[in-house]
């Protein structure tokens, strides 16, 4: 086993150490992948979400911080990575590189053309696209004091080893165990000592970065908590909570109050909504009162029963959904509407009657829900 020399680092109170530290980051992100499990015949990485690829969410945060020097992409197609790239306004901060067949493979080739200027290598998943910047500088910092850094999540599901014939052979005890989740991070002399050490079967067959250091130089990564949000699209579902979440974080939301009959109950159920929507979604929304009928793509709108018709033919949608909140109107009357409405077929919207606005807890959940899971209240009607 090889030992690499790493003095631990102090960060009490050492504000000058923790600013020399962040910036001196780089990024390597493998994505070269072909999304086998996912079942796609587009590789998972270049799948579109809400207009542009999966992978690309995840540069432009990495890019945007200013403690980020450099990401390194390892590509399964280096011609069309530079493609999608393009479309960044400044793709200055990212190398292509071409990535290998399995994921060690592609993490050893973008290590290789990582600067030397990056003491700290941070190892991501393209097809994670949310991870807040609280938690990278985090494990920036844990990795420069102990080498090595990575999220966990608790174990949901018992995981069991079946014998060579499908019996069951052993069971893990779940409490004992954690999921190893990314991002990572490590000192990237630790990291690049690792890679250019491990074994044929581990460079094929392995995929956890914080083992290789462990096994081939001596270092345990300590592991961290990681928030309840933190997951990456696998599987066919994943998808539509992807684009059901990004759509609500990087959606332009606004509250549209139409119903001028309804005078300050309205008024004050639409701000009570607005401030409640900007702690559970992240997303402030703009409020405005007017009666102009310029229906946008994403849009929570108080109007009169009246106005219904007409406003789901003056709109089209690619993505998002808006939501009509109607005070007098029954259940049976806003269903009608919908039912008979072509524009259903079209556009993606949702309706809630809301008799009692002073409810407005229950409406922000209603509705914090349909704007995070799009997908699954499209045509709904719904009662608060």
């Amino acid at each position: 086993m090889m030992e690499i020399d790493h003095p631990p680092a102090t960060f009490s109170n050492d504000s000058v150490k923790k600013q020399e530290i962040m910036s001196r980051v780089g990024v390597v992100l493998p994505a070269a992948g072909s999304g086998e499990r996912l079942g796609s015949a587009v590789p998972k990485q270049y799948i579109p979400i809400l207009g542009k690829p999966l992978f690309l969410y995840a540069v432009e945060q990495l890019i945007s911080f200013s403690w980020v020097k450099t990401v390194v992409l390892a590509a399964d197609d280096v011609a069309t990575m530079r493609h999608f790239l393009s479309r960044l306004d400044d793709p200055s901060k990212v190398v292509v590189t071409l990535g290998g067949t399995s994921r060690h493979e592609s993490i050893n080739r973008a290590l290789k053309v990582l600067p030397d200027e990056c003491e700290i290598a941070i190892v991501h998943d393209a097809a994670r696209p949310i991870v807040s910047e609280q938690v990278w500088k985090g494990l920036v910092l844990e990795a420069a004091e102990h080498g090595a850094a990575g999220l966990t999540r608790p174990l949901v599901s018992t995981v069991v080893q079946p014998d060579p014939n499908g019996f069951l052979h052993a069971t893990l005890v779940r409490k004992n165990f954690l999921n190893s989740e990314t991002p990572q991070a490590f000192s990237a002399a630790i990291l690049k000592a690792a890679y250019s050490k491990m074994s044929d079967e581990e460079r094929i067959n392995g995929t956890e970065c914080l083992d290789l250091v462990h096994r081939h130089c001596n270092v345990r990564a300590k592991l961290v908590p990681g928030p309840s949000d933190l997951w990456k699209v696998t599987i066919p579902r994943d998808l539509h909570v992807c684009e059901g979440t990004l759509s609500a974080l990087n959606c332009d939301l606004e509250i549209v109050n139409l119903d001028c009959e309804g005078g300050e109950e309205v008024s004050l159920a639409a701000k009570a909504l607005s401030a409640g929507l900007f702690w559970k979604t992240k997303s402030e929304p703009t409020y405005r009162e007017d009666l102009t009928n310029t229906f946008s793509s994403r849009q929570i709108i108080f109007l009169p029963l009246e106005m219904l018709n007409s406003a789901l033919k003056s709109y089209q949608r690619q993505s998002g959904i808006t939501v009509f909140i109607l005070r007098l109107a029954s259940r049976g009357e806003i269903a009608t509407i919908f039912s008979t409405s072509d524009v259903l077929k079209e556009n993606k919207c949702a309706a809630i009657f809301a008799p009692n606005l002073g409810q407005t807890e229950c409406l922000t959940q209603l509705v914090a829900s349909i704007i995070k899971y799009p997908n699954a209240f499209y045509g709904q009607v719904l009662k608060c």
